[in-house]
């Protein structure tokens, strides 16, 4: 998303499993709700942008205006 792209929240937890940047053993909800409630809230933050329909949005980082 940082490089101008899109991406799922799939894509995204699948990601940051793969480069082992984050560990999620210690959050009290599953991995994809996590991802989910933070890009929401980036994207109510003007950080991130939702695309595509309800059951399966896509998000784009938005650059610093």
């Amino acid at each position: 998303m940082e490089m101008g792209g899109v991406a799922s929240s799939h894509q995204i937890y699948a990601l940051i499993k793969r480069r082992g940047s984050f560990s999620f053993g210690a959050l009290e909800e599953e991995p994809m709700v996590a991802i989910t409630r933070v890009l929401n809230l980036m994207a109510h933050a003007g950080e991130a942008e939702r695309i595509g329909d309800q059951n399966n949005p896509t998000w784009r980082y938005m650059t610093a205006r």
